[in-house]
């Protein structure tokens, strides 16, 4: 419990200080955001989260944190339904153990913190249940996520590994890919959101081994560049 309030402390930290980056970039906050049908909008978005990277062959499983930033496109295609395209660079990360086979020793239980970093595009509609003509109005988000891997670096105390970080992209997949789920609220240019990102894709790219998939909640803040009156 104590390993997960410290990753859910950090998370919320990190959200903070990019809410209030976010805040203080932009003029005419307080302005009321209104967006006719058929407008398009660009933005930036920040999320902070916890990560859960599970595998029938791991044991001890602890979250790690989950980060992603970058650019979003939305499209309002009518008043009710509005269409979101995020372009984020994404960090995940967690710890578990696992029992391994080295030469010369008996099993050894292998405790392994994984790290992944990808290039993820989540492509969600937005279902308004209040009046998008209002100051503020709530939101439905439904989407799936495409991710791509850029690199993947983990540390251990195996004895035959050499250096505390270890790049093992060849043990994961080029491709990741999940749901999300979530419900928002847009405030004038902010969205802010609740979410949770389920991971559907086997990642383990040796055929032979387990399942590994990734999964977590997370929050979610996107800044919209232009706003109507």
């Amino acid at each position: 419990m104590k390993y997960v309030k410290h990753h859910f402390n950090n998370a919320l930290k990190h959200f903070i200080l990019s809410a209030i980056f976010l805040a203080f970039s932009g003029n005419d906050v307080i302005s009321q955001y209104k967006s006719p049908a058929g407008s398009l909008n660009f933005g930036i978005s920040t999320y902070q989260g916890i990560s859960f990277l599970e595998g029938a062959q791991f044991t001890d499983i602890k979250p790690g944190y989950a980060q992603a930033s970058g650019l979003n496109i939305k499209y309002y295609q009518t008043i009710t339904i509005g269409l979101q395209v995020d372009i984020l660079y994404s960090k995940a990360a967690g710890t578990f153990s696992k029992i391994e086979a080295l030469s010369n020793q008996n099993n050894l239980k292998i405790k392994t913190k994984q790290k992944l970093n990808f290039i993820s595009v989540p492509i969600s509609i937005n279902l308004y249940l209040s009046d998008r003509f209002e100051s503020e109005n709530i939101h439905i988000k439904l989407g799936v996520v495409p991710s791509f891997l850029i690199k993947a670096v983990k540390s251990s105390n195996n004895p035959e590994e050499n250096g505390d970080k270890v790049e093992n992209s060849n043990d994961f997949r080029s491709m990741d890919f999940g749901f999300l789920a979530g419900i928002g609220v847009e405030v004038r240019r902010f969205n802010l959101i609740g979410e949770y990102y389920l991971g559907v894709y086997n990642l383990n790219a040796n055929k032979n081994g387990s399942r590994i998939t990734n999964h977590g909640p997370r929050i979610g803040l996107n800044y919209f560049l232009k706003r109507w009156d």
